[in-house]
């Protein structure tokens, strides 16, 4: 499905015929995702998700004033039937949309927990193309704390956009709280893939895995597989996110759940 305002499409996927188990990750857990939604009005859409029973992660149920950093605004975090998180994003000023006017929602961005930020920046950047803006130092800010629902956390934001697409990535790392890194596997409900157009599939799969990454895709030699014109292959990566790289045709992104 398209997001009104955004290229970025969210394709949903269910398995059966394997065991699965759903992920339940908490937000300050590595490998944790946030599909980051831009919004108009807060309030309908908040109310209507209430009415409709979705669990409310950020404190006191209610939005936050986002001040710092790059997501100034009200914002909220709930949680989808798959243990999914959502964050709505009201902007202090509403940026220009190519939406319908009858959409609320007029954007979207994609936010990862990450393990650590100087070795998470070295593959994005250094093997993904990604040029990350790393912030210098954790902070303690309660705001982002009541969103989150992380009580007392530090965390360090660092954003990037993603090559040839208006996709941004936000990757936070939290310190002083316990954390503990999701186990998931691709049919598991909760489990998430980031979908990447690369130049050579070959090449990003051999650096990914020189980075720490694994392959998941079932090749003949562990490695990339041709399907539909595609080389195409499935790695989890250092933060235990999924990536799918696909090689030929036009740079894009497509967050995946």
């Amino acid at each position: 499905m398209r997001i009104p305002g955004s290229t970025t499409r969210v394709e949903i996927v269910e398995f059966k015929g394997v065991e699965r188990k759903i992920v339940e990750p908490r937000l300050q857990d590595p490998g944790a995702v946030r599909l980051i939604l831009v919004v108009r009005d807060i309030d309908p859409l908040l109310a209507n998700l209430k009415g409709h029973n979705v669990p409310v992660v950020t404190a006191g149920g209610l939005p936050v004033n986002l001040t710092a950093g790059a997501l100034r605004g009200r914002s909220v975090v709930v949680k989808d039937p798959d243990g999914h998180f959502i964050q709505l994003l009201q902007p202090e000023v509403i940026p220009e949309t190519t939406a319908p006017a009858a959409s609320n929602v007029i954007d979207a961005r994609f936010g990862l927990t990450i393990d650590d930020t100087d070795k998470t920046v070295r593959v994005y950047r250094d093997v993904l193309g990604f040029q990350p803006r790393v912030a210098p130092a954790f902070v303690s800010d309660k705001t982002i704390a009541d969103l989150m629902a992380t009580p007392g956390a530090q965390v360090r934001i660092n954003t990037a956009t993603v090559p040839g697409s208006r996709l941004e990535v936000e990757f936070v790392e939290f310190k002083g709280i316990d954390r503990k890194a999701i186990d998931a596997r691709i049919q598991d409900p909760g489990a998430t893939r980031l979908q990447l157009r690369v130049k050579d599939t070959d090449a990003a799969v051999k650096a990914l895995v020189a980075s720490g990454g694994v392959v998941i895709t079932a090749g003949g030699n562990g490695g990339p597989i041709d399907m539909q014109g595609l080389r195409v292959a499935l790695v989890r990566e250092l933060n235990n996110l999924f990536l799918v790289t696909m090689a030929q045709g036009q740079q894009s992104a497509r967050p995946a759940r």
